[in-house]
């Protein structure tokens, strides 16, 4: 998974993402398969184009640009402003972010806190 060097949480305000009974009563987000769809097809699409790029070096304007070709087919596929588009992505993004966090610390069990003496 490619992960924009910028990736956060932002707010599900836009109207675009999914109706809002498709976010549970604590606000966060339900990722559908058809989101992962989506997610999966600009995810792949990145593989591709920004192999070579070093999301730590490379300016975010210059990493969305370089995955603008994808969001306008998917824009132009649902009908929907390439904007919203990108708005998604985000969100479904960090969705999956906070999704591998979880698992790896489930993973890992319990936080341990560790006494060090010097």
């Amino acid at each position: 998974m490619i992960m924009l060097g910028f990736v956060r949480r932002m707010p599900a305000k836009a109207a675009f993402i999914r109706d809002i009974k498709d976010y549970d009563r604590e606000g966060e987000n339900q990722m559908t398969d058809q989101d992962r769809i989506f997610l999966n097809r600009i995810n792949k699409y990145a593989e591709d184009v920004l192999k070579d790029i070093d999301p730590q070096n490379t300016h975010v304007s210059e990493q969305l640009d370089k995955l603008r070709p994808i969001m306008q087919e998917l824009a132009d596929e649902t009908g929907k402003p390439l904007e919203d588009v990108f708005i998604k992505y985000m969100d479904l993004a960090s969705e999956q972010g906070v999704e591998a966090e979880n698992k790896y610390r489930e993973d890992m069990g319990p936080d341990v806190d560790l006494e060090l003496r010097v």
